[in-house]
């Protein structure tokens, strides 16, 4: 790559091998990873994908909480998500709110949905809503709606330390606007935090 990569070489050097460049995939070595290149290869945050986007269209909900996941049983035997229920954190808690995927006859709202709840909400939002074990659910007092035994398992922690590396001489010490990923043989995940200028001194965070 062209632009200077501080936490790369780094990593590099430290025997983390080999390089992958840019790369989704998350496999042995050092690499660059994004989900925004341009043509010359050139990783973009997501706000540039928001100012190439119609805001008009767009509706951000601050201090949302999903209390659980809509479904309709739709055109099979099957439950299908079609909304969900939330409620505002600074609001009357016990006042929910719903959205759908499609607009029902009964609701004003309509369009698409992007939830995101991360490896430990998702799994918790499933069962809370009868999607999971249903031995588990039944001990709760939650209805299954639909017995899927691998909802919620095989989830771990994965703990981090937070270090920060003062690199001195650099050639050109502004802040990187890469992401580097080192992925150990016994998959430790290193991951490169771009830093801010401090006096002479390059501040790269990794955790």
């Amino acid at each position: 790559m062209a632009e200077l990569c501080i936490a790369k070489d780094i990593f590099v050097e430290a025997g983390i091998l080999p390089f992958n460049d840019y790369c989704l995939e998350h496999v042995e070595g050092t690499k660059i990873t994004g989900t925004l290149f341009d043509e010359n290869e050139k990783r973009h945050c997501s706000a540039h994908l928001l100012e190439a986007g119609d805001s008009t269209k767009l509706t951000v909900l601050l201090n949302a909480t999903v209390k659980n996941i809509i479904f309709s049983q739709g055109n099979g035997s099957k439950p299908r998500a079609c909304g969900i229920r939330f409620i505002n954190s600074y609001d009357n808690v016990d006042k929910s709110y719903e959205v759908y995927l499609n607009q029902p006859a009964d609701s004003d709202s309509w369009g698409d949905i992007v939830l995101s709840a991360e490896a430990m909400g998702s799994p918790q939002l499933l069962m809370l809503r009868g999607i999971g074990p249903s031995e588990h659910l039944e001990k709760f007092n939650i209805t299954p709606l639909l017995n899927a035994p691998q909802v919620g398992q095989g989830i771990s922690d994965n703990p981090c330390i937070f270090f920060a590396l003062d690199v001195i001489d650099v050639p050109d010490p502004t802040a990187d606007p890469s992401q580097v990923v080192a992925i150990t043989k016994n998959s430790k995940f290193l991951i490169q935090l771009g830093g801010s200028r401090l006096t002479s001194t390059h501040k790269e965070g990794v955790f």
